[in-house]
């Protein structure tokens, strides 16, 4: 796939650096028309004259061909300019080449050096215009410099180094092409040295945005699972109708604060609402429900920071208050007992005045803890049975 890839994109950027390269390439080709021109149209006019106007022509129509490129490759592929670009090349060398072939004489040795000097640098010129291209550049040199060596070499000498300039030739001509190939190979070389450098850095971009796009699906991810475990985690330790926590949160809190490693007193406080059940025939569930809501937020309340109040089962309710004697739980619990009953409890069509039992008992270590807890009930089920709203220390 990666091969498939560099093979087009080579082509494409072989084509890319062609057209940089061409653009002042058709201007020297003008300028050299131009001047060539006018060094020899006095003495043959018609000849050069029209192979000037020919030339020119062919010249215009390169240019449009060569300045029309970003045009070009918008709609056609690659290869579709650069066979036009073989195609005018290979006919500028023929001019050239029937210029050779119709003006050269061999004893005019002035023209001889004017024309050998405009068509060595031509084709020197050409080396690296052309070094993207591997037949191009080959066929003009043998087009352009083979018809003078070859007159050079065929026609009768004139003078003693004819034919040794005619192999000159022939020699350059090679080492033009050695030279071309070697240019065209490392050309080639760099040219895939940078799509690969290009594709990797693609392929280091694409898998950055892959990676930033996992990462984000990973944190949405992560969002979700805490919101889901913050979820859970409520599910498993709060009381889904008040709130408050429920009996198991109770309890770990219950062990943590009966541990041996805590020096600090503990108390338990049990509370009941008194007659309940009453509310919930009476009045109805949901009018309970909004009973049982309201009885926590007025304990909470009355709540240090460091109380934990639980809901231990139906209308009963547990709080655990670290740090603080039976006394001292015991003034708790009375003013909690006085804040319930002082103020009824309404809603749009109800109003209900309650009142709570309360149990308080101390734990003392080394025993279970439960048994703090079942000491607190016992001391609830005895104020319930002196009548109700009040308090009983164990």
């Amino acid at each position: 796939m990666i091969h498939k890839t560099l093979s087009q994109r080579t082509l494409d950027e072989s084509v890319d650096r062609l057209y940089d390269q061409m653009r002042p390439s058709v201007v020297m080709t003008f300028l050299a028309v131009v001047l060539f021109a006018f060094a020899l149209l006095r003495e043959t006019p018609l000849v050069v004259g029209s192979w000037t106007v020919v030339m020119l022509g062919h010249t215009f129509l390169h240019a449009r061909s060569v300045f029309g490129y970003p045009k070009i490759k918008h709609f056609h592929a690659a290869e579709f300019w650069l066979s036009r670009e073989v195609a005018f090349s290979l006919t500028r060398a023929i001019g050239w080449s029937i210029l050779v072939m119709l003006y050269f004489h061999p004893e005019h040795t002035e023209q001889f050096y004017l024309l050998l000097m405009f068509l060595l640098a031509i084709v020197s010129g050409g080396l690296v215009t052309y070094s993207a291209v591997p037949t191009l550049y080959p066929s003009m040199v043998v087009l352009m410099l083979l018809p003078i060596s070859l007159r050079l070499l065929l026609t009768p000498s004139t003078h003693a180094y004819a034919a040794i300039i005619g192999v000159g030739l022939l020699v350059y001509a090679a080492v033009l092409i050695r030279y071309h190939q070697e240019a065209h190979g490392i050309s080639r070389k760099a040219i895939e040295l940078y799509l690969q450098q290009g594709i990797l850095m693609e392929e280091m971009h694409r898998f950055k945005e892959q990676l930033q796009e996992s990462n984000e699906q990973l944190k949405t991810v992560n969002d979700h699972l805490q919101v889901a475990l913050g979820r859970s985690h409520k599910l498993a330790f709060n009381d889904a109708l008040t709130g408050c926590y429920n009996r198991r949160a109770f309890l770990e809190h219950l062990k943590a604060h009966a541990s041996p490693y805590v020096a600090a007193p503990v108390c338990v406080v049990m509370m009941d609402l008194d007659h309940f059940k009453r509310i919930n025939d009476q009045q109805g569930h949901l009018f309970g429900d909004h009973v049982l809501k309201v009885l926590v937020a007025r304990i909470q309340m009355q709540l240090r920071p460091e109380d934990i109040l639980a809901r231990y089962g139906g209308e009963e309710f547990v709080c655990l208050m670290p740090g603080t004697t039976a006394e001292q739980a015991a003034i708790f619990a009375e003013t909690i007992r006085k804040s319930v009953a002082s103020t009824p409890i309404r809603d749009e069509d109800h109003i209900q005045h309650i009142t709570i039992s309360i149990g308080v008992a101390k734990y003392q270590p080394p025993e279970d803890p439960l048994e703090a807890v079942n000491r607190a009930d016992q001391a609830l089920y005895r104020a319930k049975r002196a009548g109700r709203d009040r308090v009983m220390v164990t």
